[in-house]
Protein backbone atom coordinates (compact mmCIF):
# COMPACT_ATOMS: atom_id res chain seq x y z
CA UNK A 1 0.00 0.00 0.00
CA UNK A 2 2.82 2.41 0.86
CA UNK A 3 4.52 1.57 -2.41
CA UNK A 4 1.31 2.32 -4.33
CA UNK A 5 0.90 5.70 -2.61
CA UNK A 6 4.54 6.53 -3.31
CA UNK A 7 4.10 5.66 -7.00
CA UNK A 8 0.94 7.78 -7.29
CA UNK A 9 2.75 10.76 -5.74
CA UNK A 10 5.77 10.22 -8.00
CA UNK A 11 3.62 10.00 -11.15
CA UNK A 12 1.69 13.15 -10.15
CA UNK A 13 4.87 15.13 -9.51
CA UNK A 14 6.38 13.93 -12.78
CA UNK A 15 3.31 15.03 -14.76
CA UNK A 16 3.37 18.46 -13.14
CA UNK A 17 7.06 18.96 -13.79
CA UNK A 18 6.82 17.84 -17.45
CA UNK A 19 4.05 20.40 -18.13
CA UNK A 20 6.07 23.17 -16.52
CA UNK A 21 9.19 22.07 -18.35
CA UNK A 22 7.47 22.13 -21.75
CA UNK A 23 6.17 25.67 -21.06
CA UNK A 24 9.70 26.69 -20.07
CA UNK A 25 11.10 25.22 -23.30
CA UNK A 26 8.45 27.02 -25.38
CA UNK A 27 9.24 30.33 -23.65
CA UNK A 28 12.96 29.72 -24.27
CA UNK A 29 12.36 29.13 -27.99
CA UNK A 30 10.39 32.37 -28.26
CA UNK A 31 13.00 34.37 -26.31
CA UNK A 32 15.89 32.94 -28.36
CA UNK A 33 14.09 33.74 -31.61
CA UNK A 34 13.44 37.32 -30.49
CA UNK A 35 17.03 37.76 -29.28
CA UNK A 36 18.48 36.55 -32.60
CA UNK A 37 16.08 38.72 -34.58
CA UNK A 38 16.89 41.81 -32.46
CA UNK A 39 20.61 41.20 -32.91
CA UNK A 40 20.18 41.03 -36.70
CA UNK A 41 18.20 44.30 -36.69
CA UNK A 42 20.90 46.06 -34.63
CA UNK A 43 23.68 44.68 -36.83
CA UNK A 44 21.96 45.84 -40.03
CA UNK A 45 21.36 49.34 -38.65
CA UNK A 46 24.92 49.61 -37.33
CA UNK A 47 26.37 48.53 -40.69
CA UNK A 48 24.18 51.04 -42.54
CA UNK A 49 25.56 53.86 -40.38
CA UNK A 50 29.22 52.80 -40.16
CA UNK A 51 29.55 52.06 -43.87
CA UNK A 52 27.11 54.77 -45.06
CA UNK A 53 25.11 52.32 -47.13
CA UNK A 54 21.57 51.00 -47.35
CA UNK A 55 20.83 47.72 -45.61
CA UNK A 56 17.81 45.51 -46.17
CA UNK A 57 16.20 43.01 -43.83
CA UNK A 58 13.67 40.66 -45.37
CA UNK A 59 12.26 37.17 -44.93
CA UNK A 60 14.37 34.53 -46.63
CA UNK A 61 17.41 32.34 -46.45
CA UNK A 62 20.73 32.79 -48.21
CA UNK A 63 21.21 30.51 -51.22
CA UNK A 64 24.44 29.00 -52.43
CA UNK A 65 25.06 30.34 -55.93
CA UNK A 66 28.34 30.14 -57.81
CA UNK A 67 30.14 28.97 -54.68
CA UNK A 68 29.00 31.79 -52.39
CA UNK A 69 25.99 32.64 -50.22
CA UNK A 70 23.64 35.05 -51.95
CA UNK A 71 20.72 36.77 -50.20
CA UNK A 72 17.29 36.29 -51.75
CA UNK A 73 14.14 37.73 -50.18
CA UNK A 74 11.19 35.40 -49.79
CA UNK A 75 7.43 36.01 -49.55
CA UNK A 76 6.27 38.81 -47.23
CA UNK A 77 4.57 36.45 -44.77
CA UNK A 78 7.51 34.06 -44.29
CA UNK A 79 9.56 35.93 -41.63
CA UNK A 80 9.46 32.94 -39.28
CA UNK A 81 11.05 30.73 -41.95
CA UNK A 82 14.30 32.72 -41.65
CA UNK A 83 15.42 36.30 -42.07
CA UNK A 84 18.37 37.79 -43.96
CA UNK A 85 20.14 41.13 -43.84
CA UNK A 86 22.29 42.44 -46.66
CA UNK A 87 23.92 45.62 -47.92
CA UNK A 88 22.23 47.34 -50.82
CA UNK A 89 24.64 49.92 -52.24
CA UNK A 90 22.07 51.81 -54.29
CA UNK A 91 18.89 51.22 -52.26
CA UNK A 92 17.07 49.44 -55.12
CA UNK A 93 16.27 46.33 -53.02
CA UNK A 94 17.81 44.10 -55.70
CA UNK A 95 20.73 41.78 -55.11
CA UNK A 96 23.69 41.62 -57.46
CA UNK A 97 26.84 39.52 -57.50
CA UNK A 98 28.58 42.04 -55.21
CA UNK A 99 25.74 42.16 -52.63
CA UNK A 100 27.15 41.53 -49.17
CA UNK A 101 25.23 39.23 -46.82
CA UNK A 102 25.35 40.67 -43.28
CA UNK A 103 23.65 37.85 -41.44
CA UNK A 104 20.68 35.52 -41.22
CA UNK A 105 18.42 33.94 -38.65
CA UNK A 106 17.40 30.31 -38.69
CA UNK A 107 13.80 29.23 -39.19
CA UNK A 108 11.83 29.28 -35.95
CA UNK A 109 9.85 26.48 -34.32
CA UNK A 110 6.66 25.74 -36.27
CA UNK A 111 4.52 27.06 -33.40
CA UNK A 112 6.06 30.55 -33.68
CA UNK A 113 5.08 33.04 -36.35
CA UNK A 114 6.48 36.52 -37.03
CA UNK A 115 4.19 39.14 -38.56
CA UNK A 116 5.60 42.49 -39.77
CA UNK A 117 3.11 45.34 -39.25
CA UNK A 118 4.36 48.74 -40.35
CA UNK A 119 3.67 51.96 -42.15
CA UNK A 120 4.28 51.91 -45.91
CA UNK A 121 3.39 48.20 -45.97
CA UNK A 122 6.63 46.95 -47.54
CA UNK A 123 7.65 43.27 -47.35
CA UNK A 124 11.12 44.28 -46.12
CA UNK A 125 12.76 46.76 -43.74
CA UNK A 126 15.23 49.29 -45.14
CA UNK A 127 17.85 51.16 -43.11
CA UNK A 128 19.24 54.28 -44.78
CA UNK A 129 22.92 55.34 -44.44
CA UNK A 130 21.88 57.55 -41.50
CA UNK A 131 20.31 54.57 -39.66
CA UNK A 132 16.72 55.69 -40.25
CA UNK A 133 14.05 53.28 -41.47
CA UNK A 134 12.77 55.35 -44.39
CA UNK A 135 9.50 55.95 -42.50
CA UNK A 136 8.87 52.26 -41.86
CA UNK A 137 8.18 52.37 -38.14
CA UNK A 138 6.18 49.39 -36.97
CA UNK A 139 6.51 46.14 -35.08
CA UNK A 140 7.46 42.54 -35.57
CA UNK A 141 4.88 40.52 -33.66
CA UNK A 142 6.09 37.13 -32.45
CA UNK A 143 3.07 34.90 -31.94
CA UNK A 144 3.35 31.49 -30.32
CA UNK A 145 0.64 28.87 -30.00
CA UNK A 146 0.60 27.24 -26.56
CA UNK A 147 -1.82 25.02 -24.71
CA UNK A 148 -3.17 28.06 -22.85
CA UNK A 149 -3.67 30.03 -26.08
CA UNK A 150 -1.69 32.44 -28.23
CA UNK A 151 1.15 34.37 -26.58
CA UNK A 152 2.25 37.51 -28.41
CA UNK A 153 5.38 39.61 -27.92
CA UNK A 154 6.77 42.31 -30.20
CA UNK A 155 9.95 44.01 -31.30
CA UNK A 156 8.97 47.60 -31.97
CA UNK A 157 11.05 49.74 -34.31
CA UNK A 158 10.68 53.50 -34.58
CA UNK A 159 11.44 55.60 -37.67
CA UNK A 160 14.87 56.46 -36.20
CA UNK A 161 15.71 52.75 -36.43
CA UNK A 162 15.81 52.08 -32.70
CA UNK A 163 14.22 48.92 -31.36
CA UNK A 164 12.69 47.87 -28.09
CA UNK A 165 10.75 44.84 -26.91
CA UNK A 166 7.15 44.64 -25.78
CA UNK A 167 6.29 41.61 -23.69
CA UNK A 168 2.83 40.04 -23.62
CA UNK A 169 0.81 42.20 -26.00
CA UNK A 170 -2.79 42.87 -25.03
CA UNK A 171 -5.86 44.58 -26.45
CA UNK A 172 -5.60 46.45 -29.75
CA UNK A 173 -1.89 45.62 -30.08
CA UNK A 174 -2.54 41.91 -30.57
CA UNK A 175 -3.01 40.08 -33.83
CA UNK A 176 -6.26 38.47 -34.76
CA UNK A 177 -6.01 34.74 -33.83
CA UNK A 178 -6.42 33.91 -37.54
CA UNK A 179 -3.04 35.62 -38.16
CA UNK A 180 -1.42 33.44 -35.49
CA UNK A 181 -2.25 29.91 -36.57
CA UNK A 182 -1.77 26.75 -34.53
CA UNK A 183 1.12 25.86 -36.80
CA UNK A 184 3.07 27.63 -39.49
CA UNK A 185 3.44 25.99 -42.93
CA UNK A 186 6.91 24.72 -43.65
CA UNK A 187 9.12 26.61 -46.06
CA UNK A 188 9.10 25.39 -49.62
CA UNK A 189 12.48 24.82 -51.32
Amino acid sequence: MELLITLVILVTLTRLSVGGFSRLLAQGELEAGMDNFSALLRKARQRAVTETTFTIICPGQPRLEAGRLTPRCGPRDSWSQGTIAFQDQDGDIATTEDTSLLGATSPLHQQIRIVWRAFRNRPYLLFTPSGLTDWQNGRFVFCQQRAEGHIQHAIVINSAGRTYRREELTGAQTLDPAQCPASVPSASP
